[in-house]
């Protein structure tokens, strides 16, 4: 998703990468590659963010369902129309 394809070997190639490096190896003494830093994704803060933002839906699920429990558990008809007034009734 994130590298390019080389026109004469047909490989995913870095797109930090100016030309492609298994091409470069075929051709002997030719020199590195490389022209720069390349760069590497790294997952660790979509991967954190993606566990708070599920654990905060699961939170706020679980939270709703006690209120729901309670309210019928109690028989509190207004704390249940409050709590159910956006559901689509049949």
């Amino acid at each position: 998703m994130l590298e390019w394809v080389c026109p004469s070997c047909d490989r995913l190639v870095d797109p930090g990468l100016d030309a492609c490096p298994f091409c470069a190896r075929r051709q002997p003494g030719s020199p590195p590659v490389l022209t720069g830093p390349v760069r590497h994704v790294s997952w660790l803060m979509a991967d954190r963010i993606l566990r708070i933002t599920l654990g905060a839906i699961a939170v706020l699920s679980l939270v709703y369902f006690l209120a729901v429990a309670w309210a019928v558990y109690t028989e509190n008809d207004l704390l249940i129309d409050r709590l159910t007034h956006w559901l689509p009734m049949p």
